[in-house]
């Protein structure tokens, strides 16, 4: 039994602030715990069908391992919506980022946070734009310190002391961390983010979307429906053979 997050999609019309800055009218996203037994246990499931049907059979019936979207302005992307409190986010993390960085080009791996209406998941995600504004090269080392502080040593995404400890243990100047953290350019970022996380109809963390056409998440994996990789790589595949590469 594996305990994800699930977000359900709720629209709204009224504008909302978030940290002070975000006004939208666009797609909030409610954050809840559940757990999922869907395919634990299940004999070996083939992923040979999913391709084709977008979906797996099982004995408590057919399961959707993938959502058909349609962004065409996102046809180089390939998305990991991740929160820094989901066990799963972390645990996927560098696994697939490794993988990104096998992509053909110009497919670009891409982090994105989700934007939920917990206050905690708006702070999160300025800290982690204002490190890929400011220091993108050590954007990866500022993701697993935060995983770290939060997850393994309990610290509050409500804090701004927990960013700013995690921007100093990657050798980061902290006055800066806290002036670019109020930059307008945040909002700019996060507004995008959660736009996107509507478009890729994000229901659980981690989420991976591919190339603006499809979306899935890392529910149906099991160690009896595979890995990961495997799905990625049979999703990406699919996007290039329906589609081709992008052109650069």
């Amino acid at each position: 039994v594996k305990c994800l997050l699930n977000i359900t999609i709720v629209h709204r019309s009224k504008s909302m602030k978030l940290c002070s800055q975000i006004k939208s009218g666009i797609a909030v996203m409610v954050l809840s715990v559940i757990s999922t037994a869907t395919l634990a246990n299940e004999s070996k499931i083939s992923l040979d069908n999913v391709e084709k049907t977008g979906k797996v059979e099982t004995t408590k019936g057919d399961v959707e391992i993938f959502k058909s979207v349609n962004i065409p302005s996102d046809r180089r992307a390939i998305r990991y919506f991740f929160a820094s409190d989901c066990p799963y986010s972390m645990k996927y993390d560098q696994t697939m980022k490794k993988w990104g960085e096998t992509l053909p080009k110009p497919l670009k791996f891409v982090r994105v946070p989700v934007i939920t209406e917990r206050a905690e998941s708006a702070y999160s995600a300025v800290a982690y734009y204002t490190v890929l504004r400011i220091m993108p090269n050590r954007i990866n080392d500022f993701q697993l310190q935060m995983y770290s502080l939060v997850q393994e040593e309990k610290k509050s995404l409500l804090d701004f002391k927990t960013y700013a400890e995690a921007f100093y243990r990657i050798g980061g100047d902290v006055s800066k961390f806290a002036k670019e953290y109020d930059n307008i350019a945040n909002a700019k970022l996060i507004n995008n983010a959660s736009i996107l996380g509507s478009k890729y109809q994000v229901s659980h963390t981690p989420t991976i979307g591919v190339g603006g056409k499809y979306s899935f998440t890392s529910e149906v994996i099991s160690p009896n429906t595979g890995d990961i990789i495997h799905l990625s790589n049979v999703m990406v595949s699919k996007y290039i053979s329906e589609n081709g590469l992008p052109k650069k």
